[in-house]
């Protein structure tokens, strides 16, 4: 490049030499809203790690977590599976709940004396990998030829994969060079000694076991979720019958996870008396970030043609997966969302009984006559101002979408043109969701900054917002007769 033309942000090198300096400043920040679409489980698979998985698509998740259960035609073992069934959702965070009892199958490949060279482990724990209808491991010849290596074929569910040129010689392991650590692999290869397993033909994993689920093995999956970033909605979607001790966790960690809402529900059937009573013992101390569904559901079950139990909130969470943040969870249009219902527990709810439901905080599911339906989409606060789920929604996106943005002018010269700039940018963000008639009807943007204050570095601003209000309560007041006089038509 001529070295009559230098590029430099600093001014300190604009006058050291005479020439053209380009200077480049960037361009304006655009604000987007927080997306509140992903949802996190913590709850049973058929096999997968225990932490927290991103899964962004149906066969990343079958191929890391499986699908329904451990063999075909098996008693159903997945319940995330079975939460995904007949329902749409977008972006997933699972955390497989597993007891802390599980033991992981395994199978020793020995060498002639016999001494154990490579231990073949399941890569998950539970008694998924275990028996005839587990994962079954042989040793065979090298791909390559050399005797003094050896590859190792596993075979699960009708389907093989071959390890190629392993080496477990002295001063040499290759193993997790060629199993690799993908979250779907099925096994891993531990080297225990210097040599070469015999070949032999395939063998079962042996020992697996799924051990006792306890109420901290969902609490601890629901803590992982609670602290992982990008979750908007957190639930525990099957029976686990340990539904109070997790609203209780819920109860706990809503004032401590201000970007994220708790789904819960009371885990059985039971009368509205029951359900209202339940709903104030458990939630100790109430929350706009905790939503409880009533309600039992019944879906199909594709692979069996029989109907399976579901909480009403797993339902829930679809809706707000698939639906915009100003978007009310009982709209007529989310019937769709719900099409995968095939009856409820409690098909005749009285009037009476909605409305002792939404008085205690309760969101209510029922048969209306577009289809299934969320009658009253509350959290369960009951603070004037608080109740609803969109209000909730819409609070978040608007201040998680600025935050992601603001942070970026911490630190900053604090100079007119950058608060003008920054102030612009809120604007234009408001401005954009009012004119689209999206989250935002009307508001105002004031500084409200002293001169002491931002001597000390400190830089207020008070945004007020007024939500687009949704039409809870529509009446239409009728006079019609053959005397009626009509004084104005709309």
């Amino acid at each position: 490049m001529a070295t009559d033309v230098y590029f430099s942000t600093n001014p300190a090198d604009w006058e050291q030499l005479e020439g053209l300096y380009i200077s480049e400043r960037n361009p304006p920040g655009v604000i987007s809203g927080a997306d509140l679409s992903i949802t996190g489980m913590a709850s049973q698979c058929v096999r997968g790690p225990e932490r927290v998985v991103d899964v962004t698509s149906p066969e990343q998740f079958l191929e890391i977590f499986g699908g329904r259960d451990y063999y075909d035609g098996g008693p159903l073992v997945g319940q995330v599976w079975a939460a995904l069934l007949n329902k749409q959702f977008g972006r997933l965070a699972i955390r497989r709940v597993v007891a802390a009892d599980a033991v992981v199958a395994t199978l020793d490949l020995d060498d002639v004396v016999p001494t154990t060279i490579v231990r073949a482990d399941a890569s998950s724990t539970g008694a998924w990998a275990t028996g005839a209808n587990g994962v079954s491991i042989a040793v065979e010849d090298a791909s390559d030829g050399d005797a003094l290596k050896f590859d190792v074929v596993a075979s699960y569910r009708g389907e093989s994969v071959r390890y190629a040129n392993l080496n477990t010689q002295a001063g040499f392991d290759n193993l997790e060079t060629v199993v690799g650590t993908d979250d779907a692999r099925w096994i891993t290869l531990v080297k225990l000694a210097d040599g070469r397993p015999l070949n032999a033909a395939a063998a079962p994993l042996a020992s697996g076991v799924d051990g006792t689920l306890v109420a901290a093995d969902y609490t601890e999956g629901v803590d992982e979720l609670s602290a992982h970033e990008g979750v908007a909605v957190i639930l525990v979607p099957e029976d686990s019958g340990f539904e109070a001790t997790i609203s209780g966790r819920y109860v706990t960690l809503a004032p401590t996870t201000p970007d994220r809402m708790y789904i819960a529900w009371s885990g059985v059937d039971q009368s509205v008396a029951s359900e209202v009573t339940q709903v104030g013992t458990d939630i100790t101390t109430r929350s706009d970030r905790i939503i409880w569904c009533y309600n039992l559901t019944y879906t199909i079950d594709p692979e069996t043609s029989a109907e399976i139990p579901q909480g009403p909130h797993v339902w829930m969470a679809s809706i707000l997966s698939q639906t915009d943040v100003d978007v009310h969870p009982g709209d007529p249009d989310n019937s769709s969302l719900l099409a995968g219902i095939k009856r409820l527990a409690r098909p005749n709810l009285t009037r009476a009984d909605l409305i002792s439901l939404r008085n205690a905080g309760i969101s209510s599911l029922e048969r209306t006559r577009s289809g299934f339906g969320f009658r009253s989409g509350v959290t369960t606060s009951l603070e004037s101002g608080k109740t609803e789920i969109t209000r909730r929604r819409m609070a978040d996106f608007l201040q998680l979408g600025l935050a992601e943005r603001l942070t970026s002018w911490v630190k900053k010269q604090n100079t007119t043109s950058r608060r003008a700039s920054m102030d612009g940018e809120i604007t234009a963000f408001l401005s954009e969701l009012q004119d689209a008639e999206r989250v935002v009807e009307a508001f105002s943007l004031t500084t409200t900054t002293k001169p002491s204050q931002r001597a000390r570095g400190l830089e207020l601003r008070l945004m007020q917002v007024r939500l687009i209000a949704h039409i809870l309560h529509l009446v239409l007041e009728t006079e019609i007769g053959t005397g009626v006089e009509i004084t104005e038509q709309i």
